[in-house]
């Protein structure tokens, strides 16, 4: 049966009685889990003052007992992060959903199709906020926390990219350029850096088809741009592209090219807005996106993550 759930004001004295020396991590984790399955009841019942009161209460426990990259521990902080967005508070609901994505990619984490799919979730969920933060133009704090949400995404794909997971990579930079085309249609030199290092992911995915579209869409908005030493860019990009039709041409067309060795990846880029330029595995950081926000009514079905905890939408 589900542990007992103290409702009053002297709950995280109750928590930290139960949580004396003696006790064992399994306990722990069944009290931990107790407060987040009364927390989701709250949730759905749309109280969400109280959801975020009990999934920092298990978040508080799960933190000094699950391992650091713990599915588990990654759906407290997405339960936490949607229920602040819930109340509108977006910078929380960032915060939260920042820490889940860095249980996700903490270096001890194994990479699973369940880790995959929760990775997918909360980049959805990150790159929605700041789809929402982009729409409310007159408000610069929330153009400041979108753009902040974007660089987060564009980062955390640099980060996939170095560390050989292009696909998912693939996954970050896509949001970003939707934001981009959207938010930013008139900046070629930014378009022209998140489409080359698409490019580069595809072409590290060994789908050279899809790696020529994107190097040539990025040429073209290279084109229209004025980045410094822009010749050399193109040139760049050309050559990518002159060495990518090589391979098709001697495999028939075939899409089962391997992928570019880490020494050719494409080296396009530029200074994200905060920060001076600097390279990962052929990808550097680039200006992501947008302009700010208006409140998201997300639906409030649960879905299942992982550890058998539902995750709150």
């Amino acid at each position: 049966g589900r542990m007992a759930v103290y409702d009053d004001d002297a709950t995280d004295r109750h928590m930290l009685a139960a949580l004396g020396e003696d006790v064992t991590r399994e306990e722990a984790i069944q009290l931990g889990y107790a407060l987040f399955d009364e927390g989701m009841e709250f949730f759905q019942r749309k109280q969400y003052a109280d959801a975020i009161r009990l999934f920092d209460q298990s978040l508080s426990i799960n933190e000094r007992y699950m391992a650091p990259s713990a599915l588990g521990l990654c759906t407290n902080l997405n339960n936490l992060a949607s229920a602040y967005d819930k109340i509108g508070q977006a910078q929380q609901a960032v915060f939260f959903y920042e820490r889940a994505v860095g249980v996700l990619n903490h270096p001890s984490a194994v990479w699973d199709e369940q880790r995959r799919r929760a990775h997918e979730h909360v980049v959805s969920k990150l790159g929605r906020m700041a789809r929402d933060d982009a729409n409310v133009a007159d408000d610069s704090a929330q153009f400041a926390n979108a753009q902040r949400v974007a660089a987060v995404m564009w980062d955390e794909g640099l980060k996939l990219y170095a560390a050989e997971r292009p696909s998912d990579a693939l996954v970050l930079f896509k949001q970003v350029l939707s934001f981009n085309r959207k938010y930013r249609p008139s900046d070629a030199a930014v378009l022209a850096t998140t489409l080359n290092n698409i490019g580069a992911a595809h072409e590290r995915c060994g789908q050279p088809d899809d790696a020529v579209a994107y190097f040539r869409a990025a040429a073209d908005a290279l084109e229209r741009s004025t980045v410094p030493n822009k010749e050399a860019r193109l040139a760049h990009v050309r050559q990518r592209l002159a060495a990518l039709h090589r391979k098709l041409a001697s495999n028939g067309g075939a899409a089962d090219v391997q992928p570019a060795a880490r020494a050719h990846a494409p080296e396009l880029a530029l200074a994200h807005s905060t920060s001076p330029p600097r390279q990962e595995s052929g990808a550097r950081a680039a200006p992501p996106p947008p302009e700010t926000r208006a409140a998201a009514s997300a639906e409030s079905d649960a879905e299942l993550l992982s550890d058998e905890r539902e995750v709150a939408e």
